[in-house]
């Protein structure tokens, strides 16, 4: 069987790429001489973990077989573009996988003439999570005026095995600029620029005409919403907050999915030592009985622990990577019951405290996380120790940030993860949703945190933090 075309040429704008060609996209041409057989085609791994295949293919005799492990695991080649304004190109390859236990997927990386990357993008929702055969998938890709070279290839991330193959490069169809855009677009680019124009954060500081221009020009020929989300994942990179984000509606609505429909990573805990020892993970989420779920069973396993008369608290949040932070708050209420643990900031102004009252998590006296049978503790202020790493991210980071200058507490091990700002949901008229940065964490004495929370005790790598947080709570 043939191998497919590498770029295909279907812009009447643009009828003639002389870069921005994927050479041998198909791993037909081999060249012993090169690390991985092919000529162009390199990987990133230590130690080198791809290799061709001929064993499967889609097409023609080989394809690129990669191992996953730890991390990422990738092949990819660097291709020259020379784009002379803003365009979505798409990256396409077949990808069959094996004993695959994490995902896999296509990448795209863009950089500039002074090196600098202006976008990246992963194939995220739409990488193969189980098994299966050959199956084609692509990623959009955006591209602004001086750029002028992308990174394309596939990945895999955890354990298990991936081939990719029959990589294609291509501009969609678009239409004469002369051409408006239907009513439907141009009402629908209006509506998201409204909700970014009025609640960003970093709306100000944006270059509002390249803002403009680009969501012009990458939505000029498109037909229907859903045409337009790649200029608005670009468009809200451009707010340079690291943490907005565009979902799909397909993807929205698993946030408020129906009870049990995701999975739930309890918290776990122990006696160590006479201290009370707690791993709080993330919760994603914002279904009700879920959230209620997560902050009853966190509250009764405080109260297990607490019958056992610890003389300090550690509350372990290094591998909590964040997601809704209220359930969480509310099943540590018992530790922070009746205090002012922090706020939101913005533009000038502090929201209502964080707290935890009357067996809820709230912001002022709104509720926003209940449980359904209140625990107090039975001594309260025992010292306390909070562990964080630069794996602690968003709502894990608030629960750093509400324990933050409290007294008989302090946070122990590395910076945060960096994502210490608050999101607010914004659906648009189609049900997808912008997952926009509107304010910054300030702990109880109004501090601002604006790009992580430093710990009060350092820890260095290979220091036993759990040792750590047992000597500081013994000697003090």
């Amino acid at each position: 069987m043939q191998k497919c075309v590498a770029l295909v040429l279907i812009s009447v704008i643009a009828p003639c790429l002389s870069h921005g060609q994927i050479l041998h996209s198909g791993f037909e041409e081999k060249n012993m001489n090169a690390k991985l057989s092919v000529n162009h085609w390199d990987t990133y791994d230590q130690p080198v973990t791809s290799r061709l295949d001929s064993m499967h293919s889609h097409s023609g005799h080989y394809s690129m077989r990669v191992k996953g492990g730890k991390g990422m695991k990738s092949v990819a080649q660097r291709v020259s573009y020379d784009s002379k304004g803003f365009q979505q190109l798409l990256l396409r390859a077949f990808i069959k996988t094996d004993s695959l236990h994490g995902r896999a997927g296509l990448l795209a990386i863009i950089t500039n003439t002074r090196g600098q990357m202006t976008y990246s993008h992963g194939s995220e929702g739409i990488e193969i999570t189980k098994n299966g055969d050959w199956t084609k998938f692509e990623i959009p890709i955006i591209t602004e005026p001086g750029v002028n070279q992308i990174l394309v290839g596939g990945a895999v991330y955890g354990q298990g095995i991936a081939w990719f193959d029959d990589f294609e490069l291509s501009v969609p169809d678009q239409k004469q600029e002369t051409i408006p855009r239907p009513k439907v677009v141009e009402d629908y680019v209006n509506e998201f620029t409204t909700i970014i124009k009025d609640n960003a954060l970093n709306f100000g500081q944006i270059d509002l005409q390249k803002f403009n221009l680009a969501l012009a020009e990458l939505t000029h020929s498109a037909t229907t919403k859903e045409d337009c989300y790649p200029a608005f994942r670009y468009a809200i990179k451009m707010l340079n907050d690291n943490h907005s984000q565009f979902f799909a509606p397909k993807y929205a609505r698993n946030w408020s999915a129906e009870a049990g429909a995701q999975r739930i990573d309890f918290a776990e805990g122990r006696m160590v030592e006479g201290k009370a020892y707690l791993k709080v993970p993330g919760f994603k989420g914002g279904n009700e009985k879920d959230q209620r779920l997560f902050a009853d069973s966190l509250q009764r396993l405080i109260a297990r622990l607490d019958l056992n008369q610890p003389s300090g608290w550690i509350v372990d949040l290094r591998e909590n990577n964040g997601g809704n932070c209220w359930p969480m708050l509310a099943g540590l209420g018992p530790l922070i019951e009746g205090e002012e643990c922090g706020y939101f900031f913005v533009k000038g102004a502090y929201s209502g405290p964080w707290n935890y009252s009357h067996g809820a998590s709230r912001i002022g006296q709104e509720k926003q996380c209940s449980v359904t049978s209140p625990y107090t503790l039975t001594h309260r202020n025992l010292k306390t120790v909070i562990l964080q790493s630069s794996r602690t991210h968003s709502s894990g980071e608030v629960i750093a940030v509400a324990f933050k200058g409290r007294p008989n507490t302090v946070l122990m091990g590395t910076n945060s993860g960096g994502l210490t700002s608050s999101n607010a949901m914004f659906r648009l008229s189609d049900g997808a949703v912008v997952n926009l940065t509107t304010s910054i964490y300030a702990d109880r004495n109004k501090k601002h945190y604006l790009s992580g929370v430093d710990p009060d005790i350092k820890l260095q790598p290979g220091d036993d933090a759990l040792k750590r947080a047992l000597d500081w709570i013994g000697a003090n």
